[in-house]
Formats: structure tokens, C-alpha cells, sequence
């Protein structure tokens, strides 16, 4: 699972974090800062000179992906052919910018909605991604990194129950309806007593779900 870690001190006369060090250049993407930054503050760095030959009043383009900004300056000096391009994001695999995958991954394990996170992104005129990217990110990363991740941890905690004297008693419940939540599916859980671990969880439908949750009540597990 992508874990990252920054740094902060807290400025008692702003009420705002500020990174409490620099960060160096090979720094990953998911352990860096980011910041907002205006249109037009984005104008002003780059119209004030051609990147390339330092020419004055360069013209500036911009292009989104998402969250992503790409600048590019069109020279008269230097020409159609070596026009200076910067983006605002680093790229994953290549392809993905690396502000719409934290995005989607910090919705998703933050349980925020999508809906009102792009609604808020729209308030405040912000470019983001759209809900379909979100879904394609979803279902090519996200799942598949959390599912190994999840697999490879519930390896971990077998060896840890096999090795250890202590881990013979285990717990099961069933939840299949709570406010705010959709009735028709379940999740049935595992826990471990002796280590207190979650050891493993089925999503099933409330119908097998409630023969599940009766039979086990008749028995012992």
C-alpha cells in the first residue's frame, strides 16, 4: 500500500502547516508537498521570459489532464521547434499524471464520497478529474494494488497465528444493515482473539448472510 509521510511544523500565527524542511529532487511523488496554484500566478512566471533564449513576452499556452497543468512558450526567436514545455506534475507509468492517481486514491481510502468531492473541486473552480477517470483508476490501480496488499498482509497474519501458542480462539459476526448503507449486501468478518487481527471478510448478500449468521448462532465454530 502507497504510505507517505511528511514533516510539518505548526505556525501558530497563520493556523497553517509548512513543511518544516526542503525536499530533496529524488523525493517520490506521493511524499511531496502539493499547493494549489492560481492561473494567473502560473502567467506571470511564464510571460516574463522565453525559457530557452530569454527572450521577453513568450507566448504562454495551457492544457489540463485532470489535475495536471501543462505550460508550453512559443518563442519568435527560438521557433516552432524548440518551444519550452513544463508540466506540474510528475507522470505515472509514463502516462498517468500523478495528482489524479492520489486523488482517486486518497478518495477511496478516505471513504469521502466522489460525487461531493468533485462537486466541492467545482465550487472552488479547481481542475480535477472527471467521475468515469476516477472509475477507470478505480478498477486498473487501485483495486488490484489493495488487493495485494490485503493478500500479502492476511499471508502475514497466518504465519503469525501458526507460530504463536495464544491464537486459538476466534470470533464472526455479520453486518448487513446500517443507516446510510445499502441492505442488500453484508460483510462477514473473521477476527482473531489472540493476535487481534482481522483475519478475513466476505461480502455476501443479506439472504445468505442471514442463513450464515442462524446457523452459526446453533453452533459452535
Amino acid at each position: 500500500m502507497l504510505i507517505f509521510h511528511v514533516h510539518c511544523k505548526y505556525n501558530t500565527s497563520t493556523k497553517l502547516l509548512f513543511p518544516s524542511h526542503s525536499v530533496d529532487a529524488d523525493t517520490e511523488a506521493i511524499n511531496q508537498p502539493k499547493f494549489i496554484v492560481f492561473n494567473s500566478m502560473l502567467l506571470a512566471i511564464f510571460k516574463m521570459s522565453c525559457f530557452v533564449c530569454k527572450s521577453s513576452n513568450p507566448v504562454v499556452g495551457m492544457a489540463t489532464n485532470g489535475t495536471m497543468v501543462t505550460v508550453t512558450q512559443n518563442c519568435r526567436s527560438c521557433g516552432p521547434m524548440k518551444k519550452f514545455k513544463w508540466m506540474s506534475q510528475p507522470l505515472v507509468f509514463g502516462r498517468h499524471p500523478a495528482g489524479n492517481l492520489l486523488l482517486s486514491f486518497g478518495t477511496i481510502t478516505s471513504g469521502v464520497s466522489i460525487s461531493q468531492m468533485l462537486l466541492l473541486f467545482k465550487h472552488m473552480g479547481l481542475c480535477t478529474i472527471s467521475l468515469r477517470t476516477y472509475f477507470v483508476y478505480q478498477n486498473k490501480f487501485l483495486f488490484p494494488s489493495i488487493m495485494k496488499c490485503w493478500r500479502e498482509s492476511q499471508a502475514h497474519i497466518f504465519h503469525e497465528i501458526a507460530d504463536s501458542e495464544n491464537c486459538e480462539t476466534w470470533s464472526g459476526d455479520g453486518r448487513y444493515d446500517s443507516m446510510g448503507h445499502c441492505a442488500k449486501y453484508g460483510t462477514y468478518t473473521m477476527f482473531n482473539n489472540g493476535t487481534g487481527k482481522l483475519v478475513h471478510f466476505e461480502i455476501l448478500q443479506v439472504l445468505i448472510l442471514l442463513i450464515y449468521k442462524t446457523s452459526f448462532s446453533l453452533q459452535y465454530i
